[in-house]
């Protein structure tokens, strides 16, 4: 059967779906994967809190069937079917505490609708409407919206194509609403929200529907253009019967310049954004400290010699000073150093020992060690007796050893650094 869907909402879905990947592959890729680690972490989320809503429904509203309230259960399934929804969601019916609402959700592979039941109480003379109700949540049961959220929370987030998308979702629930109950009906649900249980029965449809011409001006097209939902009188006249269909007035066209700057935040991609931006920060920080550890194990340690907050560390141990920057460097090892040395690994020697073990790729017997020791024992020797975050390695009277070895194994030779001798420099 042909679906009841809005003329804009397929293509919205489209450009929110690949702006959405786009994002989310950047992510993942600037993060070198480390994002993929967020999957867990939102599923678990996703667990602890929709199953304590579901738990919350299941204990206190009303399961809907056929021996319990089965009038409500005949027009579940005659919206069923008129919509084309194979597969029956569990329908409850909760106090609504003077809300008039009904919603659907989803927990696992399971669809709920919950009917709120000030919505049902207040059409009670007119039933037919409460099958605009049903089949609106049908439709996103059957449109998916509720499953294609979390995948689309990135692009959604965007000014204009976030409020546009959801609002042509309602639109869409809409017409499926209307498929299940004449148009007059359809407008009586809408208007039941629009003026309550009482005034909904006497609302002189043409005036309002001749309200929709407000819409226009700049004020009410920006807010609608930031907002979720579309004007309820939009709504209204958007199921109106055939005859009474008239088109819906063009919004004011500065309002799409201001709205430009507002994003869109629901729930979902809130959080989501919220943990991204957590994880940014943490992947920045590594980023930060892994080219500080390289530099250091380049005997360049100019990153480090400003402390990043407070004062540098009193340290009354060599043996746990080394350990420490033994650790640091090893992280971000093997290191290429320059085109021919390669830094394997670090280690302590002794108890105030550091050791930079460093293969190169030429054989022993070309390598000149002591051009090499004219080229770094200058530069590293300062940068050991001068760096102010090797303070403590100084002050403990650390030695730094720059070892060198051939591909195959042999020992080239050392340069050795005693801090101890850092007064001359």
């Amino acid at each position: 059967m042909q679906k009841p869907v809005y003329k804009n909402e397929n293509i919205l879905f489209t450009i929110a779906l690949l702006l959405s990947l786009l994002f989310w592959a950047a992510i993942i890729f600037y993060t070198k994967g480390m994002a993929l680690i967020l999957l867990p972490i939102f599923f678990l989320t996703y667990l602890f809190v929709q199953s304590g809503f579901i738990s919350y429904l299941k204990g206190t509203g009303a399961l809907v069937s056929d021996k319990q309230f089965p009038d409500i259960q005949a027009k579940v399934r005659s919206c069923a079917d008129k919509v084309g929804l194979r597969k029956l969601p569990d329908v409850y019916i909760l106090h609504g505490n003077g809300v008039f609402n009904a919603f659907a959700t989803r927990f696992l592979r399971k669809d709920y609708i919950i009917l709120l039941s000030d919505v049902l109480d207040a059409l009670e003379d007119d039933p037919e409407a409460i099958d605009f109700y049903i089949g609106h949540e049908m439709g996103h049961i059957d449109r998916k919206h509720l499953l294609y959220e979390p995948v689309l929370s990135l692009g959604l987030v965007l000014p204009l194509l976030g409020a546009a998308y959801s609002r042509a979702r309602e639109y869409t629930c809409d017409l499926y609403g209307a498929a299940c109950c004449t148009p007059e009906a359809a407008q009586k649900g809408i208007a039941l929200l629009a003026v309550g249980t009482k005034r909904y029965k006497t609302i002189n449809i043409s005036e309002y529907t001749e309200q929709v011409r407000a819409t226009s001006g700049f004020w009410m097209s920006f807010h609608e253009l930031i907002a979720s939902y579309p004007w309820l009188i939009k709504r209204f006249a958007s199921v109106a019967p055939a005859a009474a269909k008239r088109d819906l007035p063009m919004r004011n066209p500065l309002a799409y310049i201001f709205a430009i700057f507002v994003p869109r935040l629901s729930i979902t991609s809130a959080a989501v954004i919220y943990i991204l931006v957590i994880l940014m920060a943490g992947v920045l920080k590594g980023r930060e400290f892994v080219k500080n550890a390289e530099n250091a194990a380049a005997g360049d340690l100019s990153a480090l010699e400003q402390p990043l907050e407070g004062d540098v560390p009193v340290y009354t141990d060599i043996e746990d000073y080394i350990a420490e920057l033994v650790e640091d460097v090893n992280a971000s090892v093997p290191m290429e150093i320059d085109s021919i040395t390669m830094l394997e690994r670090v280690e302590a020697e002794g108890r105030d020992t550091l050791v930079y073990n460093y293969t190169v790729s030429v054989p022993a017997a070309q390598m000149d060690l002591k051009k090499l020791t004219e080229a770094v024992y200058n530069d590293a020797s300062a940068q050991w007796c001068d760096g102010d975050m090797v303070r403590p390695f100084r002050d403990l009277k650390g030695k730094v050893v720059y070892r060198y070895a051939d591909n195959t194994g042999a020992h080239i030779g050392d340069i050795a650094i005693d801090t101890a001798d850092c007064a001359q420099y």
